[in-house]
C-alpha cells in the first residue's frame, strides 16, 4: 500500500485561484496516511508563498520555489525532495477545486498497491461563460470535462487530466521524471507533460486505475473556450506531437502518422468551411490546425540540434 499520500501543486505567475483549491482541500476527508501538501512556485515569484503560509497547520502545507519557469522541471524538483518511493503523489492544479471524498478514493484504490499503477478520476468544468454547443464538442477535455462514461480506453490511452491523477513517487522517478520539453514554460509552448508520463507508464506495463469518487472541478475562463483559443491550442498539441515524433523515432523514419491526417484535413477543410453546419466547420479547422502544428513541430525538431 501507499506509505503516505502527498498533494503536489505547481504554480506559476499570479495565481488567483490557489487559495480556492487549497481551501477546498481543507474540506476533503483525509485518510490516515495523508502527510501534507506541497506547492512549488516556478519562475518569477508572486503571491504563492503568502497563500501557502495560511494553510501550514490545517493542511501541513509546504512552500517550495524553483527559479526556472518550467512546470515539468518544478515537479521533478519537488519529487526529488520526496525520499520514499511508495509515497502516492496526488497531482492537481491551482485553477479548480477538489471534492471532499477524493483523497479517500485514492487511498482506497492504492491500499493493496505500492508500484506500477497510476490512478485518476473525473473532471467537471465550471464555466465563466458556457460555450455554444457547436463549439463545445470540439473543445479538449480540459475545457469540457472528462469521465469514462462506460468507455475503458483509459486502460490503454492516457486520459487522466493534470488536475486529478496520482502516481507513486518512485515510479515517476524510475521513468526519468516529467519531460521538461513539454508543458507550461516551454518555448515554443508544448502541451501534454502529464499524458506523456502516463504514456510512458502504459508502455512500461503499468495499470491505469479509474477512481470513481475522485472528482475535481476545473474553472474555465471565457477566453479559454473560444474558437480562437481552440485553434491555437490544437496547433500547440500538434507542434508537440511533431517534436515528440523526432525525439522518439529519429529523423530517418517518414512521419506518416503526422503527414497523412494533415493531407486529409487539407482536403476536407474547404468543403466544410462552406458547410451549413458550424460544428463541422469547427471540427475541420481544429484538425487542420492540429496537422499544421504537427508539420511545423516535425521540421522544427528535424533541423534542430536539440533533438
Amino acid at each position: 500500500m501507499a506509505s503516505s499520500i502527498i498533494i503536489l501543486i505547481a504554480v506559476a505567475g499570479k495565481s488567483h485561484a490557489l487559495d480556492k483549491v487549497l481551501n477546498s482541500l481543507t474540506q476533503c476527508k483525509k485518510p490516515d496516511n495523508y502527510r501534507g501538501t506541497i506547492v512549488i512556485e516556478n519562475g518569477i515569484k508572486y503571491n504563492a508563498e503568502s497563500i501557502v503560509r495560511k494553510y501550514e497547520s490545517v493542511l501541513t502545507a509546504e512552500y517550495l520555489y524553483f527559479p526556472r519557469g518550467n512546470k515539468s522541471a518544478a515537479l521533478n524538483y519537488a519529487l526529488n525532495n520526496i525520499d520514499d518511493p511508495t509515497t502516492l503523489i496526488f497531482f492537481t492544479d491551482d485553477d479548480g477545486y477538489i471534492e471532499k471524498n477524493t483523497l479517500l478514493g485514492y487511498e482506497s484504490a492504492s491500499r493493496e498497491i505500492s508500484s506500477r499503477h497510476f490512478f485518476g478520476g473525473s473532471m467537471k468544468v465550471e464555466y465563466e461563460k458556457t460555450p455554444p454547443a457547436w463549439l463545445k464538442d470540439s473543445l479538449p477535455p480540459s475545457a469540457k470535462g472528462w469521465e469514462p462514461n462506460g468507455n475503458d480506453d483509459y486502460l490503454s490511452t492516457p486520459r487522466f487530466l493534470g488536475i486529478n491523477w496520482a502516481a507513486f513517487a518512485g515510479d515517476v522517478k524510475r521513468l526519468g521524471g516529467f519531460n521538461e520539453n513539454l508543458g507550461p514554460g516551454t518555448k515554443p509552448k508544448r502541451t501534454g507533460q502529464e499524458w506523456d508520463m502516463q504514456n510512458k507508464m502504459l508502455k512500461a506495463g503499468f495499470n491505469a486505475v479509474y477512481v470513481e469518487n475522485a472528482v475535481a472541478w476545473h474553472y474555465v475562463p471565457k477566453e479559454k473556450c473560444s474558437l480562437g483559443w481552440l485553434i491555437k491550442r490544437r496547433f500547440q498539441n500538434g507542434f508537440g506531437a511533431g517534436i515528440s515524433f523526432v525525439e522518439s523515432k529519429g529523423r530517418k523514419e517518414f512521419p506518416l502518422e503526422i503527414v497523412k491526417p494533415f493531407i486529409k484535413s487539407c482536403i476536407l477543410l474547404p468543403v466544410n468551411l462552406f458547410s451549413l453546419s458550424r460544428a463541422r466547420m469547427v471540427v475541420s479547422l481544429s484538425h487542420f490546425s492540429l496537422g499544421l502544428g504537427g508539420i511545423k513541430g516535425y521540421f522544427t525538431a528535424y533541423f534542430s540540434n536539440k533533438f
